[in-house]
C-alpha cells in the first residue's frame, strides 16, 4: 500500500467528512448521486431513483392540483368580470335616469351632451353634480328687455296729449286705419333715430 502525507490525509479526510454530510442531506444526498451519474452513468444512484419513483406518483396529484387552482382562478377573474359589468351597468342606467330629469327640468340635448362631456373630461360620477357645475359655468342669457320707450309697453312714456289721442284713434280703428299707422311709425322712427 503506497503511504500518504499527513497533509494528503488531512485533505482525505475533509473530503469524506463534507461527502458523509452531503449524503445525510435529502436534496444534497439526489444532487451528490446526480454528479457521480454525470461522470460514472454505471453507478447506481438509489436516491436519485427514488426522487424520481416519488416525482412520478406526485405529477398526477400535482397535476390536478393546478388544474384546479388554474379554474378557481379563471372563476374568480369572471365572477370579478360579472360584478364590474353590472356595476358598470347600474352606473349607467343610474346616470341616463338623472340624464332623464334633467330633460323633465327642461334641458335640452345640447346642454345634456355639455354635461356628458364635462363628466368625461373631470372623471365626475354624479349627473347632478356635473350639471350644477355646467349651469354656473353656461348660466343662462339675461332675459331681454325693453330699454326706455319701445314695442314693448306701447303706453310707457305717453306724456304728449297727441300721441294719447293717436292711440286713442288707433284702438278705435282696431288698427285699419293706414294713415294713422303711418304717421305714428314714422313718428316713432324718428324718436328712435333722435336718440
Amino acid at each position: 500500500m503506497p503511504e500518504i502525507t499527513e497533509e494528503e490525509l488531512r485533505a482525505l479526510r475533509n473530503t469524506h467528512q463534507v461527502v458523509t454530510a452531503m449524503l445525510k442531506h435529502p436534496k444534497a444526498g439526489v444532487l451528490l448521486e446526480q454528479a457521480h451519474k454525470e461522470v460514472d452513468p454505471s453507478v447506481k444512484t438509489p436516491r436519485m431513483d427514488a426522487q424520481r419513483h416519488q416525482d412520478e406518483l406526485l405529477k398526477p396529484a400535482l397535476d390536478q392540483v393546478a388544474s384546479l387552482k388554474a379554474q378557481i382562478d379563471a372563476d374568480k377573474a369572471a365572477r370579478e368580470k360579472d360584478l364590474s359589468d353590472r356595476q358598470l351597468a347600474q352606473i349607467s342606467a343610474n346616470h341616463e335616469a338623472a340624464f332623464n330629469r334633467l330633460r323633465g327640468r327642461g334641458w335640452m340635448d345640447d346642454g345634456i351632451k355639455g354635461v356628458r362631456e364635462l363628466m368625461e373630461k373631470h372623471g365626475i360620477l354624479d349627473v347632478e353634480i356635473a350639471a350644477s357645475h355646467w349651469e354656473k359655468l353656461h348660466p343662462p342669457a339675461a332675459p331681454n328687455t325693453s330699454r326706455g320707450q319701445g314695442a314693448w309697453n306701447l303706453f310707457a312714456g305717453q306724456d304728449a296729449a297727441g300721441d294719447a289721442e293717436d292711440i286713442k284713434k288707433l284702438l278705435e280703428t282696431k288698427g285699419e286705419s293706414e294713415l294713422l299707422v303711418d304717421q305714428m311709425a314714422h313718428k316713432a322712427l324718428t324718436e328712435i333715430r333722435a336718440a
